[in-house]
């Protein structure tokens, strides 16, 4: 802020309008001098401002704690699933024992039959047929670390085989918890070796050490056949001068970051060429020249190979030490080396370059707590001689002198009120712009303006001036707390700071705002309100996970009744405001139902919610019920009524007290048996129980196949009688080009089926069904193909059941049993039967157009209007 422009403005101001009753404007005037010490505090609140960001954010306690709160770090944020070839062999490089990785197109065909239009596992011998190669399978080849001279010494061979196996089971759980959707791990395999023996005589310097010179040719020829990969920390990559996000691209790797210039340095190679041995021998210190050089296989002892020695794909070359013949001369006088010694030095080599290192987060620094909220009132920079200040007026000063100190005082007052709440509002920036919240705080009432009280210690006689000082800040009074928020719309100003900070990560909720104002009117805006909340709050994994697929191999982690789910069902959820993704029964409510005994005899039905962590009866069934199963229905219509706040009705006693009952068209549905003493207790009660359903009672959620899962074990299909050629084995096929049932001539690569619930009470809503059908589309991957399927509650039943028994038999690895092929068959049967339920639309006249109007491929039809 600039002092002079403020002071030359606001005497600007005062000529405009008092110019006929003040005319004296030099700085011994009283009114001057206020004017400058208004303009002192403005610039003083400037500099608060502009103070550095980390220093407005930091507290005075739990600074840390603060700052993550606020920022999510760049390990947190940057780092994403693996999808391109390089990422993926980060990830098993990473392992430690594993040195180098390949990835590989795994081979898998089906065949076409002509004749009966399916697939089969054998080519039909009568039949034309098709190969059909499946996409999205890949074998992964592993190179693991050399084993040390002392591993050698004291391993057994069947150490040194389970030492193999369990890299290779690490390597598979990393590959199954990365997965991608729609694709598949084939095999995981150690690369064979293709052992190359290379002969040399090689003249180095008079004052050469031999045994060094042969550590660096052994050592440089090594890294050209099959290169040693080192992995970083974070000040060595900053100090290559790479960009934070290019450190942090792709997998977080936890043994340190590993650029894309070392794998591309990695390559199998496919050809070893002698001038570029040569080469890499000439550039070694103390070598003068290589007089000559043969390149052979190490088991053909007779081959000769003097210029280029050809590599079988997909072998790593290897150079075999035990026969490799280099000879060194100095000048023409050969030269003895000490073969054991040499050895050592280069394992000295090879383990400074696979040196463990740690990854490390970036360190942003935290800022210095400031108190930037602290303020002093205007009447301590005054002179003593106006009297307001700690020191007051002499005690000879008349009832006339006080009575004007008092007005001065109450002038101020106004002022420092307005500055005092500036700088309030400028210490809970952090409050506005923060991405990580508790779960209270998800659901607890928005502020977006904030004020304090002007401090009695500060203000001499405050109390005299505001008759209610004691009560002046508290809620309930008809004070500061409600003076602010008459001007605080805090859902509306929520909204939009969290619209701010969702942009900066690229994403909005616009559409699915207009989607749920169009149901809900102005409701919606608090239900959105969680939800923005909730997604920044999960922001790292929704971001990082939007490709992966779920893990279905790793017996550590569920497949029913867990989040172990795919980034995309992650996401759309979330961008749907599904407050409970978990893959779970979505057909039927959890019903908790007891039985009471009355006087009379007869069994009677009632239903109750409890909270399980404090045992707390949350809701309770407003009648008795004969019948069990009609207490059942009762509590589905409740639990859909307590999602939506518009079903609650307060209600308060003649003593007072406030309570509220469920209702529907006016009929109470079911009842809180609790009162409270305030509206506020109340309303919070009912958020939490609004909260707790929709999480806990939800009939909302959806399911992800994936098509490629659902192959069947071709191996194991030929050693079953007849299974080879079963066409329920295997998804059905569309030759044609019009495919209007889901299939097609490849059902398995890159497709998916979504299944959705169609009785939801927004999904039965055809503009919200279309809604989520789009959001679909441009969530999942672009090579990826979605069909959608809106099933009601009896098919979507049968499908869970087929689905979660499949989904435990793959993950027990049970598929190659006949329970396990059953299991597929079922599924497959049911994925390809069920048909998309849609909502009754309606024919109308013009003289009283349907409510439910007909729309092609969203309704069913339904009867014209009499």
């Amino acid at each position: 802020m600039n002092y002079e422009l403020l002071r030359t403005q606001g005497l600007q101001y005062i000529e405009k309008v008092a110019s006929q009753l003040w005319t004296d404007y030099n700085v011994h005037d009283p009114g001057i001098t206020l004017l400058e010490l208004l303009c002192y505090a403005i610039t003083d609140l400037g500099y608060r401002t502009a103070m550095p960001v980390k220093d407005l954010l930091a507290t005075k306690t739990d600074n840390k704690l603060t700052f993550q709160q606020q920022f999510y770090s760049a390990a947190q944020i940057l780092p994403n699933r693996p999808v391109t070839v390089n990422d993926y062999r980060k990830l098993f490089i990473d392992i430690p024992g594993i040195k180098n990785a390949w990835i590989r197109k795994a081979v898998y065909t089906l065949y076409y039959d002509a004749k009966t239009t399916t697939l089969v596992a054998t080519p039909p011998l009568a039949n034309s047929f098709t190969p059909l190669a499946l996409n999205g399978i890949y074998d992964v080849l592993l190179e693991l670390d050399a084993l040390t001279p002392e591993e050698e010494d004291t391993l057994t061979p069947g150490q040194i085989n389970d030492r193999k196996d369990a890299l290779i089971l690490l390597a598979r759980e990393a590959y199954h918890g990365n997965r991608n959707l729609c694709e598949d791990l084939g095999s995981i395999t150690l690369i064979p070796e293709q052992r190359i023996q290379i002969c040399a005589d090689i003249e180095i310097k008079a004052e050469a050490n031999p045994e060094e010179v042969m550590a660096e040719v052994l050592f440089g020829i090594q890294q050209y056949l099959s290169p040693l990969i080192r992995q970083y920390t974070l000040a060595e990559m900053l100090e290559m001068k790479y960009p934070m996000d290019e450190i942090f691209e792709g997998p977080y790797l936890t043994n340190g970051f590993l650029p894309d210039k070392a794998l591309a340095e990695s390559v199998l190679r496919t050809h070893i060429y002698s001038s570029d041995i040569i080469g890499i021998v000439m550039d070694i210190a103390g070598v003068v020249s290589v007089k000559e050089i043969l390149l052979n296989y190490c088991d053909m002892p007779n081959g000769r190979h003097e210029w280029c020695l050809p590599v079988a794909a997909w072998h790593k070359p290897t150079l075999c030490l035990d026969k490799a013949a280099i000879h060194f001369f100095k000048d023409v006088i050969p030269v003895t080396v000490k073969k054991d010694v040499a050895l050592d030095l280069l394992n000295e080599k090879i383990n400074v370059v696979n040196k463990l290192v740690k990854s490390s987060d970036y360190d942003y620094g935290l800022g210095r707590y400031m108190d930037v909220a602290d303020y002093t009132p205007l009447l301590h920079q005054l002179p003593i001689t106006y009297g307001v200040g700690p020191f007051g007026l002499p005690a000879q000063a008349t009832e006339e002198r006080r009575a004007i100190a008092k007005q001065l005082k109450g002038y101020l007052l106004f002022f420092d009120q307005m500055l005092a709440n500036y700088l309030a509002q400028l210490s809970n920036v952090r409050s506005l712009f923060r991405v990580q919240f508790s779960e209270a705080e998800l659901t607890e009432d928005p502020h977006t303006y904030f004020f304090q009280k002007i401090k009695a210690a500060g203000f001499p006689g405050i109390e005299e001036l505001l008759k209610d000082y004691a009560t002046f800040e508290q809620p309930g009074v008809n004070h500061l707390p409600e003076l602010i928020n008459s001007y605080d719309k805090p859902v509306e100003r929520s909204n939009r700071f969290l619209d701010h900070l969702l942009s900066r990560f690229a994403e909005r909720f616009s559409d699915y705002v207009m989607q749920l104002y169009s149901l809900y009117g102005q409701k919606a805006a608090e239900d959105v309100l969680v939800d923005k909340k909730v997604f920044l709050n999960e922001y790292p994994a929704i971001s990082r996970d939007r490709s992966a697929g779920f893990d279905y191999f790793n017996n550590d982690v569920e497949v029913w009744d867990t989040d172990n789910v795919s980034g995309m069902e992650h996401r759309i959820a979330r961008l749907i405001g599904i407050p409970n993704y978990n893959r779970r029964v979505i057909s039927v409510i959890k019903y908790e139902i007891y039985q009471e005994l009355d006087a009379d005899g007869k069994d009677e039905f009632r239903f109750r919610l409890i909270d399980p962590v404090t045992n707390k009866i949350l809701l309770s069934s407003s009648h008795k019920y004969s019948v069990r199963a009609d207490c059942e229905v009762a509590f589905k219509t409740a639990m859909r009524l307590c999602a939506d706040g518009s079903n609650y009705s307060a209600k308060l006693t003649s003593d007072g007290k406030h309570y509220f009952n469920v209702t529907e068209n006016g009929n109470v549905i079911a009842r809180r048996i609790e009162y409270f003493e305030t509206a506020e207790q109340m309303d919070d009660a009912i958020d939490f129980l609004m909260a707790f359903v929709r999480k806990n009672y939800s009939d909302e959620g959806f399911f992800v196949v994936e098509h490629i899962l659902l192959r069947p074990d071709i191996a194991y299909l030929k050693t079953v009688p007849g299974e080879a050629v079963n066409p329920d084995n295997f998804l059905p096929v569309c030759a044609d080009k019009d495919c209007d049932d889901g299939c097609a001539m490849d059902p398995y690569s890159f497709r998916i089926t979504v299944i959705m619930p169609a009785n939801t009470a927004r999904f039965r809503e055809t503009g919200f069904r279309e809604y989520i059908e789009k959001l679909i589309r441009m969530e999942t991957p672009a090579h990826v193909q979605p069909k959608i399927c809106w099933l009601n509650d009896t098919e979507l039943g049968l499908f869970e059941s087929a689905f979660r028994t499949w989904l435990e038999l793959k993950q027990q690895e049970e598929m190659n049993t006949p329970e396990g092929l059953a299991a597929l068959q079922e599924l497959i049967k049911i994925l390809y039967q069920v048909k998309s339920i849609y909502p009754v639309g309606e024919l109308s006249d013009c003289a009283s157009p349907s409510q439910t109007p007909i729309l092609l491929g969203r309704t069913n039809l339904g009867n014209q209007n009499a």
